[in-house]
């Protein structure tokens, strides 16, 4: 049962990172060969509202890992 909400967990997480990442590389790879290219401080403002989300799917894959790790779910089924 650990090892299958483990690697539930593990797997979502990656697919959305995956995703996001190919968003990533499609909006530098489009601003690299543009010939109207974004103002830079735009460009990273838009390229942080991407990358935010990936770093916070991050921290909650590595919480949630750490929660299935230390058995704190079944605790709290006990009650």
């Amino acid at each position: 049962m650990k090892n299958s909400k483990l690697m539930g967990a593990i797997i979502s997480g990656g697919i959305i990172v995956t995703y996001l990442v190919m968003v990533v590389t499609c909006f530098v790879y489009a601003q690299y060969i543009s010939f109207d290219k974004l103002p830079i401080g735009m460009f990273i403002c838009l390229l942080g509202f991407i990358c935010l989300p990936i770093i916070g799917i991050l921290v909650a894959l590595l919480l949630r890992v750490k929660e299935i790790n230390t058995g704190e779910e079944e605790e709290a089924k006990k009650y």
